[in-house]
Order: structure tokens, then C-alpha cells, then sequence
């Protein structure tokens, strides 16, 4: 009898300040599906502090440190909430904050200390879980791949070393020499635990757009990205710090199918009948749109529909399930759903289709500007819900149309399959009654 030897198995944490959070939701989930058994634990940055925390199995405090995190916990001193690199610059508090960096840096003792309580020594180097993490020496920015056994005597100084995001941070000296964030050579070090010896591999972004998309479709890899914008790297809002959580959680829960869908979150279940008759009429709608010229943002694709879900995704092919959910991601977040919770697809329904019920009455009011298109004006619209409403009304009431067939295929693709969905939605309803 032969017996399958269990693959050395590998976490993945990505480097990316507040947004950690994301993370912490994302491996509740996994030691709620049993997905925990792993060998070893690499991270960069905050990845490499939420590791050493997983490494001591210390979830209670790493959901502690989650629940309650403020920006006094990190630094001393103001920053702004809305932090981004190219406002550097450009923003006064950024000035104020490049000023102090000069002087001497931003002062992050608190943050020095939080990984001092995080960290235990003793319960780290006992852990059967093996650990690497990133950083970069400075000012040669060459890599170091830090092991668990460099970790005995200075554990906490390379923990500090993988998370000093140069230049808000200061360069971190220590007896080892000076070093700067890991980010700077590998955020998401997959590399280092192949290096070390992993053949199955978890690996958690911060980042909606993924820092290694050539690894999402990689057999030994399961790579789990936010499905929503994960916003700036220094933002202690309590809300969004609870939000990317709950992100974390859900997409692990649809990654292993536990649930379904992308952006939002639904109970599992079967797609409705009518979706492929739909999917075949979207096929002719991509094929009228680029036979008609396209000038959509998807000018060069000959399938703007399926491309921009697609891009959205983060995928290379979209299943019949992906593309679903991608259209009804699009209705609910123009509906302004709740991201926040677990749908089930009938009261997703009816929420779309109270926002559109207007359409369906003859009076129904439409953009006026589709009856005159102006190409001037067209680029950098934003009014995408009107325009799918004023298309369910014209599918239902065809004596209403002010626009060219062609002229929706070549300007409104997009809207139209999305209108086209919404009349699927409201005869689903009526067969229903």
C-alpha cells in the first residue's frame, strides 16, 4: 500500500501596512476550513510581523492586534489618513512629514514596541513552523533572506528591519548594519519559501492588483487577492481596517468555494437557467461592437464585456460563473450594496431590481444625452447607472429608442450587456409570480 506523503507546505504573507488586516481575516478563515497545516511561514513588512504571530499560533493575539489597532500603536506624530507616494509632494502633511524624515525620520518607537509585545522569543523558536522573511540592505538595496535561525539573537530587529517603509520610516540601524523595507526587493516572497523548500504554496496579497500575476494560475500555488481596492498603506480607520478583514475572510471562503461570487459575497448555488441563452446573445452583442467600431476603453478588444470583467478579476479566462458574478457585481455596486455581508441571489435580485423597477414605467425619464451624442463629451462619463437605465427602459419599451442599435454597440457596450442582464432579472421575476 502506498501513502501519500504530505507536501511541504508554505503561507504567504504580502507586506502592505494597514491593510495586514486583510490578512488577519484571510487566515481565520483558513484555520476555520483546516487549510493551517502548514510547515513553514514567509513574509515581508507587516506580512513578516502577522507571520511571526501565526509561526507562536498566537491567533488570539493576532486578531487583538487587528481589532484595536490605532495609528498611536505605529508612530508618534500625525500622518495623513489618505498617504499615497505621488502626494508626497503635493500635500502639505507630506511635506511636514518629508521635513521630519530629514531631521531624523518619522518617529516610530510605538511601532518598535508593538513588535517587542508581539514577538515572543521563546514560543517562535519552539514552533515546529519554520519562518523567513525580507528586507533590503540600505544604501546597496541588496536583498536579505532572514531565516528562523537568524532570528535567535535579533528576532525582533529583523522583524522591525523587514517593516521600515523608507521614507516615511527611518532606515533601521541595528548591530547587523542598516536596512529598509523588504518591499523594496520582494513584497509577496513566494520566492523565498520555493527557496526554502515548499511545494504547495498560500500565498495572501495586500494588493488588488497582484504583485505576481504570472503565479495565480500556477498549480503549486493558491493565490488569494483582495476583490476590492485595498486603499493606502498607512489608513487607521476603523472601518476600513474592519472591512479589509471581512475581505480577507470572505475571499478565502470563495477561493475553496465555500461561497461564491467576486467583489460581493453570495451563498452557493446553481446559476439561473436563463443565463445561457444570455450568454450567447453577449457574443453577438461583442461581435456587433466590434464590427460597429468600438470606442469604449476597451477599444482594441473584441470582446469589451468579457475583457473588462476579466481585468477586473484579475483573471486570464472567465468561467461561466465568473462572468455572472461579475455582472451582477457591477448592478449591486451601482446599487450601492452592502460588501460587507453574505448575499443569497434572491434578495441580491430584488435589491437590483428595485433600483431599476423606475425603468420598467412608460413615463420613465432617460439620459438625455443619448439622444445626442456628442464624442466630445463621451470620454471620462461616469453616469454609467442612468445609461443602463435609460437601455432597460428602450429594451422594454422599443417605441421609446433615441439611439441607434450601432451606436450603443460602438459607445455603450458595456451598458448594454448590463441592461440586457437587468431584463433577464425582471422576466426571472415575473416567472417567479
Amino acid at each position: 500500500m502506498y501513502h501519500m506523503l504530505k507536501k511541504k507546505k508554505a503561507l504567504v504573507l504580502s507586506g502592505g501596512g494597514t491593510r495586514g488586516a486583510y490578512e488577519n481575516g484571510a487566515v481565520r478563515a483558513l484555520c476555520e476550513l483546516g487549510e493551517d497545516n502548514w510547515d513553514l511561514v514567509t513574509g515581508t513588512s507587516i506580512g513578516a510581523l502577522n507571520g511571526a504571530v501565526i509561526v507562536q499560533k498566537d491567533y488570539e493575539a493576532l486578531s487583538g492586534l487587528w481589532d484595536s489597532l490605532k495609528k498611536e500603536d505605529v508612530i508618534n506624530g500625525d500622518i495623513p489618513n489618505d498617504f499615497t507616494w505621488e502626494s508626497l509632494f503635493n500635500n502639505v502633511g507630506m511635506r511636514v512629514l518629508f521635513k521630519q524624515y530629514v531631521h531624523g525620520g518619522t518617529d516610530v518607537s510605538p511601532m518598535l514596541e508593538l513588535i517587542g509585545r508581539m514577538f515572543d522569543p521563546e514560543a517562535f523558536l519552539a514552533s515546529p513552523v519554520d519562518f523567513g522573511c525580507v528586507t533590503v540592505q540600505f544604501p546597496t538595496l541588496r536583498p536579505v533572506y532572514v531565516t528562523k535561525d537568524m532570528m535567535r539573537e535579533d528576532g525582533r530587529d529583523w522583524l522591525v528591519a523587514s517593516a521600515s517603509a523608507y521614507p516615511v520610516f527611518p532606515v533601521y540601524r541595528f548591530a547587523k548594519g542598516e536596512f529598509i523595507d523588504g518591499g523594496y526587493y520582494d513584497n509577496l516572497p513566494v520566492d523565498e519559501a520555493l527557496r526554502m523548500g515548499a511545494e504547495e504554496v498560500i500565498a495572501v496579497d495586500l494588493h488588488h492588483r497582484p504583485q505576481h500575476p504570472q503565479l495565480m494560475d500556477r498549480t503549486p500555488v493558491t493565490y488569494i487577492c483582495p476583490t476590492i481596492e485595498t486603499g493606502t498603506f498607512l489608513n487607521f480607520d476603523r472601518d476600513k481596517l474592519d472591512t479589509l478583514d471581512i475581505c480577507g475572510y470572505y475571499d478565502v471562503m470563495k477561493v475553496y468555494g465555500r461561497y461564491s461570487g467576486f467583489a460581493y459575497t453570495f451563498e452557493k448555488a446553481s446559476l439561473p437557467d436563463w443565463f445561457e441563452d444570455y450568454e450567447r446573445k453577449l457574443i453577438l452583442l461583442e461581435n456587433n461592437a466590434a464590427r460597429s467600431g468600438a470606442v469604449s476603453d476597451l477599444l482594441r478588444s473584441d470582446q469589451p464585456v468579457y475583457d473588462r470583467i476579466r481585468d477586473r478579476q484579475n483573471r486570464k479566462v472567465l468561467s461561466r460563473e465568473n462572468l455572472f458574478f461579475g455582472l451582477m457585481d457591477e448592478l449591486m455596486n451601482l446599487c450601492g450594496c452592502d460588501a460587507r455581508k453574505v448575499w443569497d441571489y434572491r434578495t441580491a435580485v430584488d435589491t437590483v431590481l428595485a433600483s431599476y423597477a423606475p425603468c420598467a414605467y412608460e413615463d420613465y425619464e432617460m439620459d438625455a444625452s443619448l439622444a445626442n451624442v456628442d464624442l466630445r463629451n463621451y470620454f471620462g462619463r461616469s453616469d454609467t447607472g442612468k445609461i443602463v437605465g435609460s437601455l432597460v427602459h428602450m429594451s422594454l419599451y422599443p417605441e421609446h429608442t433615441v439611439i441607434s442599435p450601432r451606436s450603443v454597440y460602438a459607445l455603450y457596450p458595456y451598458e448594454k450587456a448590463l441592461a440586457d442582464f437587468v431584463v433577464k432579472l425582471m422576466y426571472e421575476l415575473g416567472r417567479h409570480r
